[in-house]
């Protein structure tokens, strides 16, 4: 997938999806706005992170239109959402995860070492 040339991300999803989807994470890393259908996660990471738009499941005037909001925002709220997409993007970046997941092992050792001095 290139995303360095796209406006924005459609993902119209007919089915929940439960986990991050690998699209969405790419368009974090490239700063692109997104659409998404209604459904599972994805809708909801959307939503909480404020980086695009929802749109309902299945609908494509529904998916036009979001895309249609996404391209006359106005100056203001289109810095506002690039600040979002910028704020996601570090949240969710590689390195992002790797210090969570430094932080989350250096806890299990030290409850290790903890636990072993009972």
């Amino acid at each position: 997938m290139t995303f360095s040339c796209a406006d924005a991300l459609l993902l119209p999803h007919d089915r929940s999806v439960l986990a991050n989807s690998g699209p969405l994470s790419m368009a974090r890393s490239y700063r692109l706005p997104v659409v998404v259908s209604d459904v599972g996660y994805v809708a909801e990471s959307v939503r909480a992170d404020g980086v695009g738009f929802v749109a309902a499941a299945g609908d494509a005037s529904s998916f036009a239109a979001r895309l249609s909001s996404l391209a006359e925002l106005d100056e203001v709220a289109s810095e506002a959402l690039r600040a979002r997409i910028d704020l996601a993007a570090h949240k969710y970046s590689f390195e992002a995860t790797v210090k969570d997941y430094y932080r989350a092992l250096e806890m299990a050792v030290g409850y290790a070492e903890s636990a072993s001095h009972c």
